[in-house]
């Protein structure tokens, strides 16, 4: 073992965070030992200068010599050849002084005992945080004033039904809070008793830190078009509302078309009694919460691909009895010129349970390459007059 092996054998126990977690807990590490190797008895003979030459390294660097480090316990062996000698059987730090002196810590261990301080004066509650996250006190060293005065703020405004932009904490700015949802989730789930919390969410996917933390979130926008001109609304025929505004709505017409493809949603040809929802992609997840469209005959226009039969799979688990517009073999097969390709490593290659025999066997076409390696058919290349014409024949 040579020095720089301790050294090495130090910094991993700095790194593995427990020096750190057994200050906060009020307990010691040391002495600390690390057991040194002993070369077998034919070893030795056929080594014994290098081995000899070790053992005087490390001993001039232990704290016998040098007044602080390491210090080295030996063990007396006997062998046959080379008679008594005396080898090292451990290496010992003995205090935690002698550890930073080792590995150079002490300017970042001082810096952790000031911040965990102060972080406990403030929040006492983060204690058993700290312990698990030892690690968190100087990965955010530069944050920790800003982030105490937002759980600060959450203490004394519980759920406070507010955009994050609106929120008024001295010193702290709202691209502060975003850059940082995931280490003030953690300490809000540490400090906020439980009805201060929106039960029943986790995570930060879906604005889950605003959620769970009773933050305002900007709801979906539903963009429509009415295609028929007697169903308007007030003479409008073309619209964006939020999704709860939507809901309310209470409109004259028997068909809902969906469709994923923004200038397809603005094209789509005149229909009576029917209107089109458009841009919504993989967020018609939302369109559960509208009631009255339970009511209406619903027809998907998605790409004739993987992700388009994804899409309308899951529209099937909101509206098991939804129709498709253009996503059949047939149109698929009359734009064979206009195919476009996935990108393989891209496409939708799970199971779908919701799809009619018919769609389903077209979905395993396009998965297994029946017509070609990852094939699809955008709506926005099928011909408008072909659409026209499907959309009359319903």
């Amino acid at each position: 073992m040579t020095p720089e092996d301790v050294r090495e054998k130090a910094l991993k126990l700095w790194n593995s965070q427990k020096i750190q977690r057994a200050h906060l807990e009020g307990r010691s590490l040391f002495p600390w030992e690390i057991p040194v190797p002993k070369p077998a008895a034919k070893v030795l003979a056929a080594t014994f200068s290098n081995v000899r030459d070790e053992v005087r390294l490390l001993r001039e660097n232990s704290k016998d010599v040098l007044g602080h480090g390491y210090r080295v316990e030996y063990q007396r062996v006997i062998h046959r050849r080379l008679g008594d000698q005396s080898l090292p059987n451990r290496v010992v730090l003995d205090s935690l002084e002698d550890f930073l002196q080792l590995t150079g810590k002490r300017k970042e261990f001082q810096r952790f005992v000031e911040l965990s301080a102060t972080i406990l004066t403030a929040q006492q509650e983060l204690q058993s945080f700290l312990i698990r996250r030892p690690s968190v006190v100087l990965e955010h060293a530069d944050d920790w004033m800003r982030l105490l005065a937002v759980c600060r703020y959450f203490l004394g405004h519980s759920k406070p039904d507010l955009y994050l932009r609106q929120l008024e904490i001295p010193g702290v700015h709202t691209k502060f809070i975003e850059g940082r949802r995931a280490i003030l989730a953690e300490l809000l789930e540490t400090v906020l008793h439980t009805e201060s919390k929106v039960p029943g969410i986790t995570g930060l996917s879906d604005h889950g830190f605003e959620r769970r933390f009773g933050l305002r979130i900007e709801v979906p926008t539903i963009r429509f078009r009415l295609l028929d001109s007697t169903c308007s609304l007030g003479g409008l025929t073309d619209a964006s509302v939020p999704l709860p505004e939507f809901g309310k709505l209470s409109l004259p017409v028997r068909r809902v078309f969906i469709t994923e493809n923004k200038m397809n949603g603005l094209c789509f040809p005149d229909c009576p009694e029917a209107m089109v929802i458009f841009g919504l992609g993989y967020g018609v997840r939302c369109l559960a919460e509208i009631p009255w469209l339970q009511k209406a005959a619903i027809f998907y226009w998605g790409d004739i691909d993987t992700h388009g039969f994804a899409i309308l799979d899951q529209l099937r688990e909101i509206f098991p009895n939804m129709g498709t517009f253009l996503m059949d073999e047939k149109t698929l097969l009359l734009f064979r010129e206009l195919w476009g390709r996935e990108e393989p490593g891209q496409r939708f290659m799970k199971q779908l349970t919701r799809l009619t025999p018919g769609e389903k066997a077209l979905f395993e076409s396009l998965r297994n390459n029946r017509w070609g390696e990852s094939i699809r058919l955008e709506q926005e290349r099928i011909a408008f007059g072909y659409v026209r014409q499907v959309c009359a024949s319903l």
